[in-house]
Parts: C-alpha cells; sequence; structure tokens
C-alpha cells in the first residue's frame, strides 16, 4: 500500500537527508583532503584543481552540525504523540513496556549489524595489509561496550567506525526519555527544559570537555525537538508556523 506523506513527513525527511549529507561529506573531507593549515605547512604545495576543489569545501567543516540536527527530529519524533495523547487525555501513561520493546526493535537490528559489518571491514583490510589504515580498537570488550551503548565513557567506537558514537547516544536519550516526561508533568514543561539546561552545561564542562561522551552533553538539542512536539500539539502557534519553527530548531544548532 503506497504510504500517504504528509508535509510533515516530507519536512522531517528531507531535514534527515540534510544532516546525513552534512555529516557524510565531512567525513569525505576528512578522509580525502589534509586541511587547509595543514596544506600550507606543506614544504612541497602546489595549487591544482584537486587542490582548489577540496578548498572550496572548507564550509563543510561545520558538518557535525547535522548531528544535532539528527538530534533534535528524534526528540520530535519520540515525543510527539506522548505530547497528542496526553492532551486528548490527561491521565494518559506511557507503556514503558511497550515504548522500550519499540526502541529496542528499532535501532538495535541497526547497530548490531553496523558492529558487524565494521568487524568484516577490518577484516578486509587486514587480509590486505593496507598498514595506513587505523583500525582502532577490535577487542570483545570493546564490542560490548559499543553493543551496551557505553562507548565515550567506558569504551571507544568499535574499530575504524567513529561514526557509531550517536548511536549510543540514541540508545541513552531513549533511556531517559520516560524520565524526563514524568519530570515535565510533574514540575511542568518549563521547569523540564530549564532541568535539562543546566544538566546539559555542567555536563559539557565537566564531561564533554574531558573526552567523555554522555548523552547529558547533547541532551538539550534532543529535548529542544520534543518541545517542538509540545508545541505542536497544544497548537500555540498558528499550524503554518509548526514547520518553520522545527527548521529554525535544526538551525539553532548551527551555534
Amino acid at each position: 500500500m503506497k504510504r500517504d506523506f504528509s508535509d510533515r513527513d516530507l519536512l522531517i525527511d528531507a531535514l534527515r537527508g540534510f544532516a546525513a549529507l552534512l555529516v557524510t561529506y565531512l567525513h569525505c573531507r576528512e578522509i580525502l583532503w589534509v586541511g587547509i593549515r595543514q596544506y600550507f605547512e606543506r614544504a612541497n604545495r602546489h595549487f591544482e584543481f584537486a587542490d582548489i576543489a577540496a578548498m572550496m569545501t572548507f564550509p563543510v567543516v561545520w558538518g557535525s552540525i547535522g548531528v544535532s540536527i539528527f538530534f533534535v527530529i528524534s526528540g520530535y519524533c519520540i515525543h510527539r504523540k506522548p505530547a497528542e495523547e496526553t492532551l486528548k487525555n490527561g491521565e494518559w501513561r506511557l507503556d514503558s513496556a511497550r515504548y522500550f520493546r519499540r526502541r529496542l526493535v528499532r535501532i538495535y537490528p541497526i547497530l548490531i549489524s553496523s558492529l558487524l559489518f565494521t568487524l568484516l571491514v577490518a577484516f578486509i583490510i587486514q587480509r590486505l595489509s593496507l598498514s595506513h589504515v587505523e583500525l582502532g580498537d577490535l577487542s570483545l570488550f570493546n564490542f560490548l561496550c559499543n553493543l551496551f551503548s557505553l562507548q565515550g565513557l567506558v569504551g571507544t567506537p568499535f574499530g575504524p567506525n567513529g561514526a557509531l558514537w550517536t548511536l549510543s547516544l540514541e540508545v541513552q536519550f531513549y533511556i531517559v526519555y520516560p524520565v524526563l516526561l514524568w519530570f515535565s508533568r510533574r514540575f511542568g514543561l518549563w521547569k523540564a527544559f530549564g532541568a535539562v539546561l543546566a544538566v546539559n552545561i555542567v555536563s559539557y564542562i565537566f564531561l564533554e570537555r574531558r573526552g567523555l561522551k554522555f548523552f547529558s552533553s547533547y541532551w538539550f538539542s534532543w529535548v529542544l525537538g520534543a518541545g517542538i512536539a509540545e508545541v505542536k500539539a497544544r497548537s500555540w502557534i498558528p499550524r503554518a508556523g509548526q514547520s518553520r519553527l522545527l527548521v529554525a530548531a535544526c538551525t539553532a544548532t548551527l551555534a
């Protein structure tokens, strides 16, 4: 049966595609281009078409904001239905068992496939003796750290697949969401926003700046998406402005 896309779905898919391209271009640039500063430090530098084309990719150095865009969209999508259900029925409560089961089915096939594919690629690289490639930590312990979303705290990215850290944060966001939902109902939406912002700042100072990656250092961008879902459910702004608000929130991650 053909899916009936709404304007909301099209916007979310467009933002996801834009974020994915940003992150992809960033990683391509990091792999294929040494960087402008390093280039000019070379004694034998010369300008060729490839060098000029590489320099033109300079704006892509900010491609990491695509990750924050993903977090905003994730928070929006997860909280959208609970916000609507709560508005319809003030006694509605999240079915935690069903919620975690759906999250498990949604993310773990992707995570496990990514880990196994990374292991396969690393094995092929080893067989081809490509010594210039950094394979990273492929130990069973590190595999389990990534499997249980503990990378960045007690483990490192599995093998050469550094991008997996975002999946670990997504799992952590999912785990704490029921607590966030309870807190916002108990103390109010704005107090929940303030608490998350405070936690985010403290976490960034004491964890992120020390090389420890935890959901709390990126939490506000995720909760920002959830807040937009709440605004939409309560119709605090006209329908025409809701899409603009989601785009504006994603754009705010540029800061």
